[in-house]
Order: structure tokens, then C-alpha cells, then sequence
């Protein structure tokens, strides 16, 4: 079973305002999986991986995704952090005193980073998505890093005053 896929979508078409320049052949191998024959597999997946990444929407899903993770992280470690609750109020108020350190502020600072990304990015992917904003993506991708950054400058410095 033979058939040509076209790796990049229509998106990348119209933005580009070019033809796509490759087609790839992808064939059933005996195995079941599938073989794909590509000129760019041989110039190594570091070039290949490079061309792909180099778009805003590209980044803005690899970011989404990082900050997703790193708070879901966050949120098995607050959990974990709460059981002391159930060792008294004093084991409890340690713990709390251990949070108020200059470390634990600046990595607050930095969750409120991927907060505060995950939240704009989540909002631009929403507009995207159902406000038929797709040809304004890099124009918004720019605004959430904007956003993002005055919002983490301002935090700096209220976190570190208080």
C-alpha cells in the first residue's frame, strides 16, 4: 500500500504564501508500521526538527505544553505539601516558615511565570480556535510574550517587596 501525505497543512500554505516543498512517501511495511522515505531523514533529525520548530505556532505549543507539565507538577507538590496538615498545627507552621524563604519566593516568582504563560496561551489558542483568529496567531503569540513578561516583572517586584 503506497500513498504521498503531505507533511505541512493548509495553515503553513496560506501564511507562507508559497507551495509546500516536499511530499513524502509513506509505505505499510511487513511489520504493520509504516516506512516513510524522506530526502530530509538523511540530513539528520536536528536540521529536520529545526525547520519544523522555527514558527511562533510551533513554539507556542511546545510552551504550552512545558508550562502544563511543570504545573501539574506544582499541583502534586502542593498537595504532598498540605499532608503536613494532618501532623499539627506546628509541623504545619515550619513548613509554612520554610516557604517564606528567599529561594521559595523566587521559585514562586517563576511558577507565576508559567502561570501566567499557560493563562495567555491558553487564551490566544481559544481565539485562534473559535474567533476565526488564525491569521492574527503571530501578532498574538507577540502580545502573550508581552503580556507575560510585564506580568513577571510586575510580580518580581511585588513578591521581593513583601
Amino acid at each position: 500500500m503506497l500513498f504521498v501525505a503531505r507533511r505541512l497543512g493548509k495553515h503553513f500554505y496560506a501564511q507562507q504564501k508559497k507551495p509546500l516543498d516536499f511530499y513524502c512517501t509513506v509505505s505499510a511495511s511487513e511489520k504493520g508500521g509504516f516506512l516513510m522515505n524522506d530526502a530530509r531523514v538523511k540530513e539528520g533529525w536536528v536540521k529536520t526538527l529545526w525547520r519544523y520548530y522555527r514558527f511562533p505556532g510551533s513554539w507556542a505549543w511546545i510552551l504550552h505544553r512545558i508550562s502544563g507539565l511543570v504545573l501539574t507538577g506544582y499541583i502534586i507538590l502542593h498537595i504532598y505539601a498540605l499532608t503536613t496538615l494532618q501532623q499539627g498545627e506546628k509541623a504545619f507552621d515550619e513548613e509554612m516558615a520554610l516557604f517564606l524563604t528567599p529561594i521559595f519566593k523566587l521559585l514562586e516568582w517563576f511558577l507565576f511565570a508559567f502561570v501566567v504563560f499557560h493563562t495567555l496561551n491558553g487564551i490566544r489558542i481559544v481565539l485562534i480556535d473559535f474567533a476565526d483568529a488564525s491569521k492574527y496567531q503571530k501578532v498574538l503569540y507577540r502580545w502573550v510574550w508581552v503580556l507575560s513578561i510585564i506580568s513577571f516583572v510586575g510580580m518580581g517586584w511585588f513578591i521581593m517587596l513583601h
